[in-house]
């Protein structure tokens, strides 16, 4: 879980460098809004609910990688 968010931003700071700022920012908000969701739903629905929800938004960000459009 470590490399593919810094490959990410190497490559978009090659590809756009003024989206980087961006790309940092919405991982900054996603991690306070993912970590206080994670403990809700855990509370709510149980820590197998958050490991399935995290597999998805992984599965989600790996399909929307691959459907972005191309830089000329």
């Amino acid at each position: 879980m470590g490399h593919p968010f810094p490959l990410g931003i190497t490559r978009l700071g090659i590809e756009d460098h003024t989206a980087v700022p961006w790309a940092l920012g919405l991982n900054g908000a996603a991690s306070v809004l993912g970590s206080v969701g994670a403990v809700g739903m855990a509370m709510a629905y149980g820590f197998n609910s958050v490991i399935l929800a995290g597999f998805f938004c992984y599965v989600l960000a790996w399909g929307c990688y691959g459907f972005r459009p191309k830089q000329p």
